[in-house]
């Protein structure tokens, strides 16, 4: 049977521009935590932030893998058309806010060095944690752009859809890289929420961090469900969708510092 996702006899013609997305990706992991380590800050306290993504999203997938589909299933069958979607982005949001925020609280309640963790440790690491996604992120479209420009014939149909458009233009190029500091941001921001109020012992806090990144991740929902971002090859849609996020990542320069003034 012949495999129509190939094509063998034409071949994606790759461009060299889309080969500078993943370095900068990869840029925006490196330099703050180039930043950190230059403060002098215990590589523990970085070690922690990057086990934190790691344990927190292999527990998301654990869960997300066998359970998304039957329950975003289940939410279009019970509820009418108008509150299904809402329901679906709010579930994958929430999902993001009990396994991020919920692990993040977790353990620093039981770590000691992050319980007491100082205001430069704390920064170290939500950074960590933000910087390691973006860079695991960085490095999987690195291999990706190596597979696609050593053998352009073995790209499938959507994966030159999706990278092809989007990427080869001045104007698309930094899209990854601008999305994953706004991120990184984000992560910052509400890894900072859950050890402030882990320091003065209040929920408000943590309710903060969770309700901020599990809204975020709703809006993303409604992106990949509503929006079949993953499919949209317009870089000027693009730069429309990843506003908000550049927006809430913008807002949340000056929290930090409301936040480190009370620290």
């Amino acid at each position: 049977m012949p495999d129509t996702e190939r094509r063998p006899d034409k071949q994606i013609t790759p461009s060299l521009l889309p080969l500078l997305t993943a370095p900068l990706m990869l840029l925006i992991a490196l330099l703050p935590l180039g930043w950190i380590i230059r403060l002098g800050i215990s590589s523990s306290v970085i070690a922690w932030g990057a086990f934190a993504w790691l344990a927190s999203v292999m527990l998301k997938f654990a869960w997300a893998l066998p359970m998304n589909q039957r329950i975003l299933s289940r939410l279009s069958r019970a509820l009418p058309s108008r509150w299904a979607g809402p329901a679906s982005w709010s579930y994958i949001g929430l999902l993001t806010g009990v396994f991020e925020c919920g692990f993040i609280a977790l353990l620093v309640l039981q770590t000691r060095s992050l319980r007491t963790a100082s205001w430069q440790e704390a920064l170290a690491f939500g950074i960590s944690f933000g910087s390691t996604e973006a860079g695991v992120l960085g490095l999987h479209l690195l291999i990706w752009d190596i597979r696609r420009y050593l053998r352009p014939g073995n790209i499938s149909e959507e994966e030159a859809r999706h990278w092809e458009p989007s990427v080869n233009t001045l104007f698309g190029l930094p899209i990854p890289a601008v999305e994953r500091a706004a991120a990184t941001i984000i992560h910052l921001i509400t890894s900072l929420l859950i050890f402030q109020g882990i320091r003065h012992g209040s929920v408000l806090y943590f309710l903060l961090s969770f309700l901020f990144k599990s809204s975020v991740d709703a809006y993303a929902g409604w992106l990949h469900l509503e929006q079949q971002i993953t499919s949209v090859t317009d870089s000027r849609t693009l730069w429309k969708f990843e506003l908000p996020f550049i927006i809430l990542g913008i807002i949340s320069i000056p929290i930090i510092g409301l936040i480190r003034f009370s620290w």
